[in-house]
């Protein structure tokens, strides 16, 4: 029963934001091993210390994949030196000049994009959706982020290299 209750959240959720799951956990066998293991053994510290523990000497991942820390999103698929949203701040910099950006407030009164990268992809939605932008009711940012702009994990104080 748990297990059926477990993947019709899962369903759930994936049918009303838009998560990348991994396949397996899908397969009934797997969501219904997990709903045998004691709580206790499922909340360590947050970063799945039981689960690295046990694969750590079976030599099927190299021990710098296995406890490489938790990354962003789009930080994994990018070098430690140049991250994802710097070759994507780069870009829009390139694009977005400081008077377009000046500018912004005037162009759109609603949601005014604040960075070269709000400002670029408003340009995007605004060339397929002219006028619509009481359609984005706020701009998310995660609510610890304090005062920055950028939505990059990186960029916050609570990441770390």
């Amino acid at each position: 029963m748990e297990a059926l209750k477990q993947l019709k959240l899962g369903s759930t959720t994936a049918a009303l934001i838009n998560l990348n799951r991994v396949e397996v956990l899908k397969q009934h066998c797997f969501i219904s091993l997990q709903a045998q293991i004691s709580n206790e053994l499922k909340q360590s510290n947050g970063s799945k210390q039981k689960l690295k523990s046990a694969f750590s000497d079976c030599d099927l991942l190299p021990n710098e994949i296995l406890w490489r820390p938790k990354e962003a999103f789009s930080d994994g698929i990018s070098s430690v030196s140049r991250s994802w949203y710097q070759i994507i701040q780069d870009h829009c910099n390139e694009q977005i000049n400081k008077n377009d950006l000046a500018q912004a407030a005037t162009l759109y009164p609603h949601n005014t994009p604040k960075t070269s990268e709000a400002l670029y992809y408003r340009r995007i939605f605004e060339k397929y959706y002219a006028h619509k932008s009481s359609w984005i009711p706020y701009f998310w940012m995660p609510k610890w982020s304090g005062d920055t702009t950028d939505p990059s994990a990186r960029t916050l104080k609570h990441y770390k290299q």
